[in-house]
């Protein structure tokens, strides 16, 4: 068989890339919002607006009905640690007065998740690249 230039074709790599790229590391992906599987792209097309799958390997981003329900738990759960985590300190180590702490919790507690919502997101992505990768 001739060689094809259809990443489907070539062999990927232990970490799942298509024609020999390196998979990127999970917190490199993570960080750098990029396609877990291969690196070779963003996932995030605008601020809230995903890609429908990574023009360099196929991966489809999107697996099904409901599937970003898991990034809604990553994100509540990195809230969460952040602002118990805020509470003790500015509270208890730094001992503000509790209307202080209320409002920066208050605050904190809007903003963080929407600022944290993308890698949330490539985050879920990642984890589910990792543990079941898509067949096919």
């Amino acid at each position: 068989m001739g060689a094809s230039s259809d990443s489907a074709m070539q062999p990927a790599t232990p970490g799942g890339a298509p024609g020999g790229a390196r998979a990127p590391g999970f917190w490199r992906a993570a960080a750098g919002l990029l396609c877990p599987r291969c690196g070779g792209s963003r996932v995030f097309a605008g601020w809230f607006r995903i890609r429908a799958g990574c023009p360099a390997c196929g991966l489809v981003y999107e697996r099904e009905p409901g599937y970003w329900i898991g990034a809604m738990y990553v994100n509540y759960g990195v809230t969460a640690v952040l602002l118990m985590t805020a509470w003790v300190t500015l509270d208890l180590v730094a001992g503000l007065p509790w209307s202080w702490v209320l409002a920066i919790l208050v605050c904190l507690g809007a903003a963080f998740p929407v600022a944290f919502f993308r890698y949330s997101r490539v985050i879920w992505l990642a984890l589910d690249v990792r543990l079941d990768p898509p067949r096919g």
